[in-house]
């Protein structure tokens, strides 16, 4: 259902930015649409969107109850080395704190583009090439998670520790460990999410206001909170740092891209 309300919003708005318009519009950062490359791009992330939820549906009927305590240290000790130190990690508070990065990166930052300079057609454009961005980067997201069988690493916390957890911390780790998402440790989503809208926003920001004396800050915020979601997420329990690791480079690498062909566009 979700691929094809997205399809039908992305096919209205790209007839209206791009129609009795001479092909395109121009954005004050030199960024463009035109009606070609956009409808290919909203093809591609629903053809990976549908896939990753038939994927998901799949690990969900054959995911079975899960048992605290199963994996043993001999399940601790297959994984990596720069992993397993990991395993059996869980915090609440960090978990929370890490969440504080991800609603920047899907609320504020977003909302953030439309206060851009230059005309609001042009700060309309801004919008929509990082929603196919964002879009982009969930579907590549669900689609290896929907792949990749991974026990998240709060999934390795033996009985013994989960009896000395507090209330309200054992209360959610109960809700979380029956769940199929327990398999989704890789790659991380919330790391690609923040990684992918904090450089779309340094980056836009850099070729919006090519002047300013504020794009080295931008930049250093950026970086700063990309490391720090991914931190809390590792020492919250959620993910493994390779799973956070290569989360943020996917994320990174949607966000240079899906600027890069619309910047290519107005040379």
């Amino acid at each position: 259902m979700i691929p094809i309300i997205y399809l039908i919003v992305s096919a209205i708005v790209i007839l209206l930015l791009t129609t009795r318009q001479k092909n395109y519009w121009t954005a004050p950062s030199g960024m463009t649409l035109t009606l070609k490359r956009e409808v290919l791009v909203c093809l591609i992330c629903f053809g990976l969107s549908y896939a990753s939820i038939e994927f998901h549906k799949k690990k969900e009927r054959n995911h079975t109850q899960f048992s605290i305590g199963s994996l043993d240290q001999k399940s601790i000790d297959q994984i990596n080395y720069l992993d397993r130190k990991l395993a059996g990690t869980w915090d609440l508070e960090a978990k929370r704190k890490g969440k504080v990065f991800k609603n920047v990166a899907i609320y504020l930052i977003p909302v953030s583009l439309l206060l851009f300079i230059g005309s609001l057609k042009g700060r309309l454009i801004l919008f929509f090439i990082f929603s196919q961005g964002y879009v982009l980067t969930e579907t590549m997201t669900g689609l290896a998670k929907g792949l990749i069988d991974r026990y998240r690493p709060f999934a390795y916390l033996s009985n013994d520790a989960v009896k000395f957890l507090n209330d309200e911390s054992k209360e959610e780790f109960l809700e979380d460990i029956v769940d199929y998402d327990i398999l989704n440790s890789f790659f991380s989503g919330d790391a690609s999410i923040v990684a992918f809208s904090f450089t779309f926003f340094a980056f836009s920001y850099s070729s919006c206001y090519g002047q300013s004396k504020l794009k080295p800050l931008i930049w250093i915020v950026a970086v700063s909170s990309i490391s720090l979601g991914c931190y809390y997420r590792t020492i919250s329990g959620k993910h493994f740092p390779t799973d956070v690791l290569i989360g943020a480079l996917v994320g990174a690498f949607v966000a240079f891209f899906i600027l890069g062909i619309h910047q290519k566009l107005a040379t």
